[in-house]
């Protein structure tokens, strides 16, 4: 079904790129809310170039997300409109059906209320402040906000980024939800753009968190192995089996390093060049994906 919809979007048209821009690439950090069942793990949200569909009279651009249990899946669409930004959940989603939401409005002036999300009073936000972000070089606007709701919580907004909390997660800091229908606290760990890294999170040293914790088990440590570990040179991987498998590696920044397809039991891969950390090893086959990690000295 979800795929005949896009199949359909793309049919109805493409066109060139809105100003939030391709390349993008958000790293967000959930939490379960119910403290008696504590999970955190990172989900990668990016958008790709010429990835635009025309649907509702009006040109949007897809938002995709994977993380260790989810290869890259279409999430949604968003679209920018006279300095404001929309967002649509996938059409075929239980829970929004495809409604679009009002996530950013940049026209906003100091003192000026914005409902975003839901348009309740728990999304509402209060601008405070405008300021100024400096993002690889470039001077950018940030917008200071509270809550309506509750004046003490806050929440910042860097133009061209989007919400601290994430995009496209804005103003679900009281009420954990989203078009996504998740209903979980959510918050930006790093921004990168066209592969640079122009905003990391204050509070954490890494992109990545706890990014396979949702791998399934039938797909588990138990099915490769990852020596030496830590290594100082070359990595090695073996499988219980000889099928295909696509192999991604990723910093802790959460930037892919390398790359490579492989249908061997095992394979070694060139990790010399590499500088010193921690890096995530993602392996995908028919029977799921794998999320690993690793040190290299």
């Amino acid at each position: 079904m979800l795929t005949s919809l896009f199949f359909l979007f793309a049919m109805i048209g493409v066109a060139n790129a809105q100003h939030m821009g391709y390349g993008r690439q958000w790293n967000v950090l959930h939490s379960q809310p119910d403290q008696t069942v504590v999970y955190r793990y990172t989900v990668i949200y990016h958008s790709s170039e010429g990835d635009t569909v025309s649907y509702d009279n009006h040109i949007y651009s897809y938002v995709y997300y994977e993380c260790g249990c989810i290869s890259e899946t279409p999430v949604g669409m968003y679209r920018e409109e006279e300095g404001k930004t929309y967002f649509r959940g996938r059409p075929d989603h239980p829970t929004n059906n495809g409604e679009e939401y009002l996530i950013y409005d940049w026209n906003l002036s100091i003192g000026d209320t914005v409902f975003v999300q839901s348009g309740e009073a728990d999304n509402g936000l209060v601008l405070k402040s405008i300021g100024d972000a400096i993002l690889n070089g470039e001077t950018r606007r940030q917008f200071n906000f509270t809550y309506l709701s509750k004046p003490d919580s806050t929440e910042l907004w860097i133009e061209g980024m989007g919400s601290e909390l994430g995009f496209p997660f804005s103003g679900t800091k009281l009420k954990p939800a989203s078009p996504f229908g998740f209903q979980e606290h959510t918050e930006m760990l790093c921004f990168h753009e066209a592969d640079d890294l122009l905003w990391q999170n204050p509070r954490y040293d890494t992109c990545l968190i706890n990014f396979g914790s949702l791998v399934p088990e039938s797909m588990g440590e138990n099915k490769v192995t990852v020596f030496p570990n830590p290594t100082k040179k070359d990595l090695s991987l073996r499988f219980v089996d000889a099928m295909e498998r696509s192999i991604d590696i990723y910093d802790s920044m959460g930037r892919k390093v390398l790359s490579l397809e492989t249908a061997e039991q095992q394979v070694q891969v060139g990790f010399e060049n590499q500088p010193s950390g921690v890096y995530f090893i993602k392996v995908k086959s028919g029977e799921g994906t794998a999320m690993l990690k690793c040190i290299k000295r």
